[in-house]
């Protein structure tokens, strides 16, 4: 906030109207203007710092009397000039990622001989890999740490956490606040669901700055599911009915026809697809094969169905578990 006083011995400081602005120091730049407000007969702005890059900015207030004519100012009531360094508040950083590793950091104290620093290993967040995936219907922990400059851990802190579901998902998006332990760490369990990116953030308090971690990527396997008929299939007999389904659950708008490719192998051979097929409104997805080629006898194949998923489907995609079917 800056305070600049403005006066006229005629007729008078205008009371409602009057601007503060600010440039990078020493530059020829355009002032910027700042919400700007008559208080009592001073000129009263309001800077957000944190919006700023860090530097040394100028001001200058330009004040109007009753009858509209202006005048300008940089200089303070001393003579110098009205300068401000940036960041004015302590700056803070804000690491997050998810859980399952240890996170080191380092820690500084004071002592006798100046700062003295440790590494510490809390209940750890790793904050390198930018992306997970987990399976379907499973939650995983997210959580991190929010430190200051100067002054190390900050506990007893609001960070909020931000998910933003994949487009297609139910929910938009869901937002949990979560307060600092005394180490300055913080840590909640996500909810099963579709993928999405998650963000924890800082909002700053008159003293400190705000704050963001970087976006990290959740994501989920589609759950898929495939059966067969029978575990034999005479060749030239009753074909074998492979069915299954894929869950919708999460989905905004299920609808029909996510493409399902049936796959198949023997010892020996890679993966390869035979059929494409397509879901119901329910998700379920049934195809009939009828073994009529001889060299079938007696080989043990293996199928699997795959969800690559579509435009809008808010899963990874993901295989079923292979079943067996052996020609006779």
């Amino acid at each position: 906030m800056g305070l600049m006083p403005v006066a006229d011995a005629l007729s008078g400081p205008s009371p409602d109207r009057g601007a503060i602005g600010l440039r990078p120091a020493g530059s020829r730049a355009a002032y910027r203007q700042l919400p700007t407000r008559v208080v009592a007969g001073r000129l009263v702005a309001d800077w957000d710092s944190d919006s700023y890059p860090p530097g040394k900015y100028e001001f200058r207030a330009t004040g109007y009397d009753r009858a509209g004519n202006a005048a300008s100012g940089s200089d303070r009531a001393r003579g110098a000039k009205m300068v401000l360094v940036d960041p004015l508040k302590e700056p803070v950083s804000l690491e997050a990622g998810f859980g399952g590793r240890q996170l080191d950091y380092q820690r500084c104290e004071p002592s006798r001989h100046g700062r003295r620093c440790h590494r510490r290993r809390p209940a750890g967040f790793d904050t390198r890999p930018a992306a997970r995936t987990v399976p379907f219907g499973r939650g995983v922990r997210f959580g991190g740490r929010l430190t200051s400059s100067r002054s190390g851990a900050r506990g007893g802190l609001e960070v909020t956490v931000t998910e933003t579901y994949a487009p297609g998902a139910d929910l938009r998006q869901r937002t949990t606040l979560v307060r600092t332990a005394a180490d300055g760490t913080f840590s909640l369990q996500l909810p099963p669901g579709p993928s999405r990116d998650v963000t924890a953030s800082f909002a700053g308090t008159p003293t400190l700055t705000r704050a963001a971690s970087r976006t990290v990527h959740l994501g989920v396997l589609g759950a898929i599911r495939l059966r067969a008929s029978a575990a034999v299939a005479r060749v030239g007999g009753a074909p074998i009915v492979f069915s299954g389904s894929v869950d919708p659950t999460g989905v905004a708008d299920p609808g029909d026809g996510l493409p399902v490719e049936l796959q198949f192998r023997y010892a020996g051979a890679a993966w390869s697809e035979f059929r494409t097929v397509e879901t119901d409104g329910a998700g379920r997805f049934r195809y009939a094969y009828r073994f009529s080629d001889d060299d079938s006898r007696g080989v043990r194949f293996r199928f699997r169905a795959y969800a690559k998923g579509r435009e809008g489907w808010p899963y990874e995609p993901a295989y079923s578990r292979p079943v067996a079917v052996t020609g006779q």
